[in-house]
């Protein structure tokens, strides 16, 4: 009952809060789930912090805002975002400043009206002082996005898993703290002089004050949107990494060791990148190792402190998350979304590239095995755990966040199928994303993208793919296809040249599914074929290419493209056997299998494959006359259905069985 009083009363402050916003008919109320047009734009923000108290987590800050008006309106007002801090007050010059809250404190909608000091300057510098605690989107064990004080050190993480508002830069600093916006930052920092601080942009300066406190001051020139600024303070080593453009690392002293053999592939890392998407964008590569992350902070990446000594324990320099990481300063903070909905846009393309670091480190084949891999976690362990979900737009709610993994893992190989359907159409797609980052490259305070201007440009630049079909088929909705290949008929064991592909699920009929088969012929060699299915069912005939020769095939091994699909089974619709000659039988116990064959005495070959051709059981059998036996152990195999080729006297046999445990 207490509950149910909770929500009404919440529903009222929003029915109040939205009234107060009619009589207001020039106000545009920011959410992080709609990108809209709004009459200003943030030029930079230069905010101060004493930290001096910094174990406790608590900040005396001043931080002013200065903002362009592109259009004036009576009762035009300025949002400001702020969470769990107290304003004292704000002015413009001389002049105190009006403000007061929009919509619950609780609701993503959240913010704080400031009043312009006229109707007439273009140009107005808010300066708001502020001070309280920062604490994390929600303490406890899942806290993440916000400010924590951990091992002593106080840093900040940009946006949360849990918070309706996402972005979470207002726990330390008033802003608009919307993603479509991008700002130039100033920030300086007051801490006790044995601490350090890593930031956006360059250092710009450090000195000794009174007190046994020590300032820095951090500045980024290129604009960013504010859920990628951040700061971290604490006894940090600097480690500066020998390259062509600054690489900072900073870590506690005792990990300096680990920390030089984990980032030591950074540098290759960047000009992997930098040879698809052409120059690094940012005045720095920075990392910073923080108790939790990964993150992409503009400029000064928070990496976990516990990868980075795991990987240094298992001397492994393939530092994965630092490329992730990496990439999105390409995409996401070069090129940032327009509202969260599309935040796929930025994790989707940064779990490709690290699809695309393996190609650059290992080679093709590299490329190929790391798209399989996110393949079968998305289906088999994501999905299950997260339930199914759109890369666009998705639903928010546990078990699902503001980030869920389908965003990473599904968007990855979402990316590398466009890879090949654009490729398969004679477009260089890595090519094609270079210069789509390129137009954004011109105005960094503009340098924003939507899931609409991709699109578009998608259909612009390859208009041989009808990406309308693809988007609604892999971002816009749920799930995957399950498919059945059905071959005609078999003979002497081998597989039909002609045989259908059908989509089975229930639910809606993908395009542009991309089946890779590779048939196997009886001479030893093969052919790769990718069968685009369109359709819920696809016929297919390579009667000219096999006639009757295919020995096995392989299914989406990975050899020109990864298809994210389920294959529900290989079947043959007519068999071969005739079920009045018992050639062979088998039976199965709890842990065992037994088989019965007749033989004239001659050498027996068993292979047992399973769904997808891989042989599962191979083994060669002195045969004796007349009737014989053969006991296989089933702890390596699972319930499911297999096929068994035998070759016996000469022949060969082929039987489809079923094991089930």
């Amino acid at each position: 009952m207490k509950n149910h009083f909770k929500k009404l009363l919440i529903i009222q402050l929003i029915i109040i809060s939205f009234c107060n916003l009619q009589s207001q008919e020039n106000l545009i109320v920011p959410d992080p789930l709609e990108a809209k047009t709004f009459n200003f734009d943030v030029l930079n923000y230069d905010v101060k912090l004493d930290l001096s108290d910094y174990r406790n987590k608590n900040v005396v800050g001043v931080c002013k805002i200065l903002v362009k008006r592109n259009s004036f309106a009576k009762e035009d007002i300025f949002p400001v975002h702020i969470k769990y801090l107290q304003i004292n007050d704000v002015t413009v010059g001389e002049t105190k400043i009006s403000y007061k809250l929009y919509f619950p404190e609780n609701s993503r909608l959240s913010f704080y009206g400031l009043s312009y000091p006229d109707d007439t300057s273009s140009i107005v510098e808010f300066t708001i002082n502020y001070s309280g605690t920062m604490i994390a989107e929600q303490e406890g064990t899942m806290a993440w996005g916000g400010v924590h004080y951990q091992e002593g050190t106080l840093y900040s993480m940009g946006v949360g898993f849990n918070a309706p508002y996402v972005s979470t830069t207002r726990h330390w600093m008033p802003c608009f703290d919307h993603p479509q916006d991008k700002a130039t930052f100033r920030g300086t920092f007051v801490v006790p002089s044995n601490l350090t601080i890593a930031s956006n942009g360059l250092q710009i300066s450090e000195k000794e004050l009174d007190n046994n406190l020590k300032e820095f001051v951090w500045e980024q020139k290129l604009p960013s949107a504010t859920y990628l600024m951040n700061f971290s303070a604490g006894p940090y080593k600097k480690i500066n990494l020998d390259y062509k453009l600054p690489v900072e690392i900073y870590c506690l002293p005792a990990d300096s060791i680990a920390s030089v053999f984990s980032y030591s592939e950074v540098p290759a890392m960047n000009d992997c990148f930098e040879s698809l998407f052409g120059d690094y964008p940012f005045e720095k590569i920075g990392y910073c190792n923080t108790t939790k992350g990964a993150m992409e902070h503009q400029t000064m990446i928070s990496m976990p402190r516990s990868l980075i000594i795991n990987l240094h324990t298992f001397k492994n320099t393939n530092n994965v998350t630092a490329a992730h990481e990496l990439a999105h300063q390409w995409f996401g903070n070069m090129v940032t979304p327009m509202d969260f909905r599309d935040a796929w846009l930025n994790e989707s393309f940064a779990t490709f590239c690290e699809s695309l670091w393996m190609k650059c480190r290992n080679g093709e084949e590299a490329y190929f095995v790391d798209q399989i891999q996110k393949k079968n976690d998305y289906i088999k362990q994501v999905a299950p755990i997260e339930g199914i979900l759109p890369l666009y737009d998705f639903d928010r709610e546990s078990p699902s966040s503001n980030y869920p993994t389908t965003i990473y893992y599904k968007g990855a190989v979402v990316l590398g199928m466009m890879k090949y359907y654009s490729e398969s159409v004679g477009v260089d797609f890595i090519k094609y994303l270079k210069s789509y980052l390129d137009k954004f490259r011109l105005n960094q305070n503009y340098g924003n993208s939507d899931i609409i201007t991709f699109l578009n440009d998608l259909k612009l630049n390859i208009p041989n793919i009808n990406w309308d079909n693809f988007f609604e088929s892999w971002v816009y909705s749920a799930g995957w296809p399950k498919i059945h290949i059905e071959f005609a008929d078999s003979l002497d064991g081998k597989f039909s040249s002609n045989f259908r592909i059908t989509q089975i699920q229930s639910s809606k009929i993908f395009s542009y599914v991309p089946v890779e088969i590779i048939f196997y012929k009886s001479d030893g060699t093969n052919h790769i074929q990718v069968f685009d299915l369109n359709l819920q069912v696809l016929d297919a005939d390579l009667g000219s290419l096999f006639n009757y020769a295919i020995d096995s095939i392989k299914i989406n091994l990975g050899k020109e493209v990864v298809g994210l699909f389920e294959l529900s089974k290989v079947s043959v619709a007519t068999s071969i056997e005739n079920e009045n000659i018992k050639f062979f039988e088998y039976w199965q116990s709890d842990k065992n299998m037994n088989i019965s064959y007749e033989s004239r005495g001659d050498f027996a070959i068993l292979e047992i494959c399973d769904l997808l051709g891989n042989i599962v059981h191979s083994q060669v059998y002195k045969a004796g006359e007349n009737f014989n036996n053969i006991n296989i152990n089933l702890d390596n195999f699972h319930s499911n259905v297999y096929f068994v080729k035998f070759v016996v006297d000469g022949k060969v046999h082929y039987k489809k069985i079923n094991i089930v445990k």
